[in-house]
């Protein structure tokens, strides 16, 4: 049996550990992340122009995958296959109670304050109640609605004696097809959040029934939650993370001007 001299064996021992901390080295660690729309711009600047970020891309990448709302991302977070994730406050509070999700919260994507814009409940222009928070009487409203604003609508219509288990119907309806939803009337009263309020403004044709802030000032609508575990093994990591996001939450996109 042929044997091998030991010098050779520590020399070729010493090479695996040299080149094992090179490749260590420059591991790029990725971060899985949950993405939907609207109000998520600093996450689009990440996706669209990595470049313009310190740590993205070279300290750490980003595994984006696009979800269709924040309950769903939920979900994912408590079931380990998120790592991070966009949240509304109804959403994370529900996975915690009722998923046994442990999260912390790193950033804020979209609150109100006053003298900014609040989501609000429209209806259209020629609508034929005046005010459809008083509907006692007439036929069963069709309200579309974001899950997360169950509770401003329930309150503003109890607070002007209508029931809401009896007076109206609640349908679910995404942001981005809400206002077709009102205009076609498949629904006589809808929430509205940007960019799409600023284009059914646009359009004309409807009008602003009430606003969360009159229900709730203040409110935050969106966060950024990252589970507990993944941040308590990788804080440097998440760390680079929050840096590249607050700093996406300050760039503005370019406006394309018509000539």
């Amino acid at each position: 049996m042929m044997r091998i001299p030991s010098r050779w064996i520590v020399a070729a021992g010493a090479a695996v550990a040299v080149l094992a901390s090179a490749n260590s080295s420059h591991a790029q660690q990725t971060i899985r992340v949950g993405w939907t729309i609207p109000a998520e711009e600093s996450k689009y600047w990440m996706m669209r122009r990595p470049a313009e970020f310190p740590d993205l891309g070279k300290t750490y990448n980003i595994e984006w995958t696009q979800f269709q709302g924040t309950a769903p991302m939920t979900q994912a977070l408590a079931a380990g296959a998120l790592d991070c994730a966009t949240q509304a406050p109804l959403s994370l509070a529900n996975g915690v109670v009722g998923g046994n999700l442990k999260a912390y919260i790193v950033a804020q994507h979209v609150f109100e304050k006053p003298g900014g814009f609040s989501v609000y409940w429209a209806v259209k222009d020629d609508s034929a109640d005046q005010d459809h928070c008083r509907s006692q009487g007439q036929d069963r409203r069709h309200l579309g609605d974001r899950r997360r604003h169950l509770w401003s609508i329930r309150d503003a219509l109890e607070k002007n004696g209508v029931d809401p288990a009896k007076d109206i119907k609640l349908v679910e309806v995404g942001f981005a097809v809400s206002e077709d939803a009102l205009r076609q009337g498949r629904v006589d009263a809808v929430n509205m959040n940007q960019p799409f309020a600023a284009r059914a403004e646009a359009k004309g044709g409807t009008r602003k029934l009430f606003s969360l802030s009159e229900e709730m000032p203040n409110i935050v609508h969106i966060l950024e939650a990252c589970r507990a575990d993944f941040v308590d093994k990788n804080p440097d990591l998440v760390k680079a993370y929050v840096r590249d996001i607050t700093s996406g939450m300050k760039k503005r996109w370019p406006i394309a001007r018509k000539r």
